[in-house]
Parts: structure tokens; C-alpha cells; sequence
């Protein structure tokens, strides 16, 4: 989501806009669509008060079944902007604002809080169902056995087990 600060007036606003989220879209997995986002902003002075809610769904591999499935992904945010001359872009982490904006550059790109909410909210291993059962083997399927398929660095091995 980007934000034009200098078309926000004093006071209480809402901005909903569908983002792409381009500046950061390769380091996603992949999304179906464009992902939701609704901020509503308190402006006091040089100062913006950000609430940010986001919903979308990205696509996810089930660490049972392999299969694909969407991943709802769905957050709110609370962030501060402040115009400070000279500066623009996020901001340190000791610092009290989360984002700088100045005359010269007033567009505000919240992509980079989406990505980091997206990555820390997304399983290590998804599931699509918690009573997902993992991969079925077709019909027909049939274990390899040691003698079916050896790798023959092993053969040494093999013979002390036959021989027991």
C-alpha cells in the first residue's frame, strides 16, 4: 500500500486501496489477487497516526498432502509517520516513528511492514487441513526392497547381513 501524505488533510481519514505490494512481491509466495488493505488515519500537524488492516490469501504447499492451498493471511497494524525535512523511507528501530515522509517525497510505501507481518504469520509447515492424512500412493505402488536397488558402497554391509 501507498500512501500519498500529502492528499491527507488534517484530522480523521480512511484510504482503502487493493495493493500488488510490487516492491516486495518476489520475496512473497505467490497471492491470488491483490491483497486488501484499509488504513485509517489520524493526522495532527506532521504527524500520522496509521491504523492498518490487510486481508489476503497466499498460496501455500501442505507439508502432508503436497498440495497447494490458499493461505488466509489477515492483520492490523498501527504505525507512525512523520514529516521531517531531509528524510524519507522507514525508519530505525529506536526511533519513535515507524516511517519519515518530506515535501519532496511524500509518497509512503507500507509494503515492507505487509511483507514482515506476511512472513512471521505464515506456518513453517502449512497444512491444508488439520485431519489431512499426507500423500496417498497410487494403486499399483510397491516398496523398493534393499535388493531391488542398492547403492554398491553399501554391499560390504549387505553380505555381513546375509551372512547373520
Amino acid at each position: 500500500m501507498i500512501l500519498d501524505t500529502g492528499s491527507i488533510r488534517e484530522g480523521h481519514s480512511v484510504i482503502r486501496q487493493a495493493a500488488d505490494l510490487a516492491s516486495v512481491k518476489n520475496e512473497l509466495p505467490p497471492f491470488g489477487g491483490t491483497i486488501d488493505c484499509e488504513a485509517t488515519i489520524d493526522r495532527n500537524g506532521s504527524m500520522l497516526y496509521v491504523q492498518l488492516r490487510f486481508d489476503g490469501a497466499f498460496e501455500q504447499v501442505c507439508a502432508r498432502c503436497l498440495e497447494k492451498f490458499a493461505y488466509p493471511v489477515g492483520e492490523t497494524l498501527t504505525l507512525v509517520l512523520q514529516e521531517e525535512e531531509g528524510r524519507s523511507g522507514r525508519a530505525g528501530d529506536d526511533e519513535s516513528a515507524d516511517f519519515y515522509f518530506n515535501t519532496g517525497h511524500q509518497s509512503v510505501d507500507l509494503s515492507s511492514v505487509i511483507y514482515d507481518e506476511v512472513m512471521t504469520s505464515l506456518p513453517l509447515k502449512p497444512l491444508c487441513s488439520e485431519t489431512c492424512k499426507g500423500v496417498i500412493p497410487a494403486d499399483g505402488f510397491e516398496k523398493q526392497t534393499v535388493e531391488q536397488e542398492y547403492d554398491p558402497r553399501w554391499e560390504a554391509l549387505l553380505k555381513l547381513k546375509k551372512n547373520k
